[in-house]
């Protein structure tokens, strides 16, 4: 099976061109809006999470708590803070890295990647497509 990745954010443009390129690259991917996950009970399974959002403070780091307690895959956050307290707290929250925007499609699928195999979780057919470059035809 290959890995499922939860992909978070509060701009629908952006989450379906995330969305696409995770699964041009051979991932499962399943869209969500912070509210809904901060809403859910019971949560889907999941390899890594991805949170993409724009103009929130708090809410990256609440959502952040809110996952790692549900599930112990790797979290990404995109995320505009560059003060190392804000950093800090997301770390502590329980995101596996915080990642700068703007980012490439190419890095963010590397990184997502490595976090992958770092955790077991089943690439498939996802591996050959992760990280490819249109250089090198990986």
């Amino acid at each position: 099976m290959t890995a499922q990745i939860l992909l978070i954010t509060d701009q629908p443009d952006i989450g379906r061109f995330w969305a696409y390129t995770l699964r041009q690259r051979g991932l499962v991917c399943t869209e969500s809006s912070p509210e809904e996950q901060l809403s859910r009970r019971k949560q889907s399974p999941w390899d890594a999470a991805i949170i993409d959002l724009y103009g929130r403070d708090t809410l990256p780091v609440q959502l952040c708590k809110t996952l790692h307690s549900r599930a112990d895959g790797p979290i990404l956050l995109l995320w505009d803070a560059y003060d190392e307290a804000s950093i800090l707290k997301a770390y502590e929250a329980g995101a596996a890295e915080v990642v700068q925007r703007p980012i490439s499609p190419l890095l963010l699928t590397v990184k997502l990647a490595a976090w992958l195999r770092r955790t077991g979780a089943d690439l498939d057919d996802a591996e050959s497509g992760l990280g490819r470059t249109a250089d090198s035809g990986r």
